[in-house]
């Protein structure tokens, strides 16, 4: 999955380029990506597709996300540093890339409070 190396500049402008998007926005690119070039159809269809390119991603890396100390004190701000720290976790994961960014910019748009609740509040408990 990795594309390349970037600099961390690079990964800023395409954070924040993402964060300034919408979710349907963000969705389509994802789901884009999933078709590797090849002629996708209608918007729904790149949505729904997006949807299934993000739900097999986070599914890997829920645990790392949720389970890492920078992410959880970033949820409490603004959604860049959020995003920043998301992506860090799963750069580490993935590898580098622009699909990434997306990725790291949807969990933080979409709740990553919510995707981590139950992690949180358990360890919250001990």
């Amino acid at each position: 999955m990795a594309e390349m190396s970037m600099s961390p500049e690079e990964v800023s402008r395409l954070l924040r380029d993402a964060l300034a998007k919408d979710e349907n926005d963000l969705l389509s690119e994802l789901g884009e990506n999933n078709y590797l070039g090849s002629v996708p159809g209608t918007p729904a269809k790149l949505i729904a597709s997006g949807k299934e390119w993000l739900q097999e991603r986070v599914s890997k890396v829920r645990f790392k996300v949720c389970a890492n100390k920078t992410v959880r004190s970033a949820a409490e701000g603004d959604l860049f540093p959020l995003a920043q720290a998301i992506w860090m976790v799963i750069a580490e994961y993935f590898g580098q890339s622009k699909a990434l960014a997306t990725f790291a910019a949807l969990l933080a748009k979409q709740g990553v409070r919510d995707l981590c609740a139950d992690v949180w509040d358990s360890n919250d408990e001990h």
